[in-house]
């Protein structure tokens, strides 16, 4: 959703959404979501799925965009 709308403009985004949203729906099948807040699934999941399709990183780092998260 709303963090995924950070990388709108990447080049690779739909590729990014689609592995992202698969990896959290996986995420839900297990015991994950007890242990870490929503904020660092979604996050992990966002950086797994851009380092596995091999998408560029914004210069800053794009995790402290979270924090309005």
């Amino acid at each position: 959703g709303q963090l995924l709308s950070l990388f709108e403009k990447h080049t690779k985004y739909n590729a990014i959404c689609q592995l992202a949203w698969r990896k959290l729906n996986d995420c839900y099948r297990t015991t994950v979501c007890l242990y870490y807040p929503h904020n660092i699934i979604a996050a992990s999941c966002i950086y797994t799925s851009m380092r596995e399709i091999g998408g560029s990183f914004p210069e800053i780092p794009w995790w402290t965009l979270m924090e309005a998260y």
